[in-house]
């Protein structure tokens, strides 16, 4: 080094034993200045991988593949489900599961190329570094015999040889910190698979419109504030210097960080532009994203509350490693096959029978076991008909008080109405199973000898009904055709009978207003069964069966 250096750059190596480490410390100085010398320090490592650490390395690394053939299989059955949903309905897979299709397959080929090439290197990675280190450590600086340009020859030879090591090694550390954000972001997304889960991404979503005007209005005011200051004060300040490092400070104060302004109330210019700065910035952007943030989580928020059909994300898995060994045991179909079948369906309950001719069920056992787990859950309920149409609870009171009356049956052992029992009846009773409407000791006694068996789905569940619905109407209908068939003493009976069936002394009966049965209906149903009138005959003997899906007054036995 003399006075006409301009340049020096040093090389150092240090190797650890210990820790498997090679190190390359280059220290360039630049003395090409006339008042002051430019020094730079870079240092670069590259560690090697031997023993229980190599065999460590590679069982991780193995169970990466693993989870990539699971992602490869993942991706592959989604593949074929779209696939096969074009052929057959000519659907045409949406934009965004696209997308996800086409991250999944470039994550899944780069995961499996940085795996196959880190996995031979740190194999060879000892046996490298011992073949360099070995070669500056045999180079003879104090022999007379060899030059020095063949000393440094040599040195500089094993010297580029390690700084090569060493690239490859941040090229392929650099492709891998690229696989690792995309896993990040994808593992983001794959909390939609639970609404309880999918705040951040839901919140995101919600507020996706106004965080992209948001976000045009801060480049525009930050881009007019930086274009200001670098004007300003770029002649001043190594902070304003240009346009770029203008904003980058800008950020920072957005942030609150004012490090490259500390002195900023000293002088007026610069005060006056921090604090419009700040006020503009810090003070109504920065709260209107919080504003933004915070009312797009609410409306998730109000959704999940109004969500009938989640649990709990780790009752919702089992409720799935459940219904997946149910349906495997049982041959259920798909979900999207039932529904596609049930879709035209003009019910606002499904019943079993609706279920049963779909004809995708194997067999009567499976279907039941398919209705009965789906009735366990209470958001699967029937729907309720009024006579002002579907009952639907607006507030907690009315809640309260269908939770009331639906505990209070299944206490006395009765049901609900069902749907088309509220649809086509009037003013309705309902009768426990083999509840038997007495009268004189002549006189047919009015039971329910068989339980309904039918089941209602909403919109795939299930709830068992354990008695047998009869109107007023009905019941009126019965008395009246036995007291025009019997003698009078029987008809004065019939009048007793009709007098212990009324609206207010049916004991334990649920009672409720519905829309009256049009008169030609029960006209037809009162014609209906005179035409399968056998004749009179005595009492002696006679016996009535219950009403059968609503099929009129009975006929009495001779």
């Amino acid at each position: 080094v003399d006075s006409l250096t301009q340049t020096v750059k040093i090389i150092l190596v240090f190797f650890s034993p210990l820790y498997g480490i090679t190190t390359v410390m280059s220290i360039d100085a630049d003395m090409a200045t006339a008042t002051s010398v430019q020094v730079g320090v870079t240092v670069q490592h590259y560690a090697i991988l031997e023993g229980p650490n190599l065999i460590s390395y590679i069982i991780v690394q193995s169970l990466v593949l693993v989870f990539t053939i699971l992602i490869i299989v993942d991706v592959a059955w989604r593949l074929r489900a779209l696939f096969a949903a074009y052929r057959e309905d000519r659907v045409t897979p949406s934009l965004s599961s696209t997308v996800l299709m086409l991250i999944d397959v470039t994550t899944v080929a780069m995961t499996i190329v940085v795996v196959c090439v880190r996995i031979p290197n740190k194999i060879s990675s000892a046996e490298q570094v011992s073949s360099i280190l070995g070669s500056l450590n045999s180079i003879e600086w104090s022999s007379s015999t060899i030059t020095v340009d063949s000393k440094k020859e040599r040195f500089f030879t094993s010297v580029q040889r390690l700084l090569a090591l060493i690239e490859d090694e941040s090229t392929v550390d650099a492709f891998l910190n690229v696989v690792l954000v995309i896993l990040l972001i994808r593992c983001i997304q794959c909390t939609n698979l639970h609404p309880r889960l999918a705040l951040l991404t839901g919140t995101v979503s919600k507020a996706m419109d106004d965080f992209w005007h948001a976000t045009l209005l801060i480049v525009m005011i930050m881009g007019s504030f930086a274009g200001i200051g670098s004007w300003r004060f770029g002649s001043e300040m190594e902070a304003f210097a240009t346009w770029e490092s203008t904003m980058q400070t800008q950020f920072f104060m957005m942030l609150g960080d004012f490090g490259g302004v500390e002195d900023w109330a000293e002088e007026a210019d610069l005060a006056a532009f921090v604090v419009l700065y700040v006020i503009v910035m810090f003070l109504l952007v920065l709260n209107f994203l919080l504003a933004i943030i915070v009312e797009a989580y609410m409306q998730v928020r109000t959704l999940n509350e109004e969500n009938e059909i989640e649990l709990e994300f780790v009752t919702d898995m089992a409720c799935m490693s459940t219904f997946l060994t149910l349906k495997a045991k049982h041959q259920w179909p798909s979900v999207a096959l039932l529904t596609t079948l049930l879709k035209d369906v003009k019910k606002h309950n499904i019943g079993y029978m609706d279920l049963w001719n779909t004809g995708v069920f194997k067999d009567q056992a499976g279907l039941s076991v398919f209705v009965d787990y789906y009735s366990g859950f209470e958001c699967m309920e029937p729907v309720e008909l009024t006579s002002h149409g579907m009952r639907v609870a607006t507030d907690d009171n009315e809640k309260q008080i269908a939770e009331i009356e639906r505990r209070v049956a299944n206490l006395l052992g009765m049901r609900m109405p069902t749907l088309l029992e509220q649809a086509q009846l009037g003013l309705q009773a309902l009768l426990p199973a083999n509840v038997v409407v007495k009268g004189a000791s002549s006189t047919p006694s009015l039971t329910s000898p068989t339980k309904v068996t039918g089941r209602l789905l909403s919109p795939v569940a299930l709830e068992p009904q354990a008695g047998k619905a009869f109107s007023f109407d009905d019941i009126q209908a019965f008395v009246d055709f036995h007291r025009s068939k019997q003698s009078p003493s029987h008809g004065q009976a019939a009048q007793s009978a009709a007098s212990t069936v009324n609206r207010d002394q049916l004991g334990g009966l649920s009672v409720k207003k519905l829309k009256p049965m049009p008169l030609s209906a029960k006209k037809k149903k009162r014609s209906k069964s005179r035409e399968k009138e056998p004749g009179n005959g005595d009492s002696g003997g006679a016996r009535s069966n219950g009403f059968q899906n609503g099929d009129g007054p009975p006929t009495p036995a001779k």
